[in-house]
């Protein structure tokens, strides 16, 4: 069960390296989700790092923002172990940004991220 954790040091969360994903970092985008992740070649870490959006110009209510991005966490948190089975010498900087200006179930958004988290291992050799 300790795979299934979402530490600190795990979040996307200094100006300088969600400015430097944005920037850099190669985009994937879906029906409900768009993507963005950068490489990171770095002996000393050994996990990726994520972050999640959900515009205020797509969804208003504070509530429903903030809820949309509890799932999207939760859904990165139980499938991260399938990120960390492959190439254990790549690891990414992960930004997911929510497009969609309705929202939708849990399992709606889930397959949307695998589709897109399976597309990025194809693309990186995870």
């Amino acid at each position: 069960m300790s795979g299934h954790s979402f530490p600190r040091k795990e979040k996307l969360k200094t100006r300088k390296e969600i400015e430097q994903t944005l920037k850099t970092g190669k985009f994937l985008s879906c029906k409900l989700l768009t993507m963005i992740y950068l490489e990171c070649v770095d002996n000393e870490r050994s996990f990726h790092k994520f972050a999640v959006s959900v515009p205020k110009k797509h969804i208003k209510k504070a509530v429903q923002r903030n809820r949309l991005k509890r799932q999207i966490r939760e859904i990165y948190r139980l499938n991260k172990p399938c990120l960390q089975k492959g190439n254990h010498e790549v690891y990414c900087n992960i930004f997911l940004i929510y497009r969609c200006s309705e929202m939708y179930s849990f399992d709606e958004i889930k397959s949307a991220y695998l589709i897109l988290r399976d597309k990025m291992s194809r693309k990186i050799n995870l």
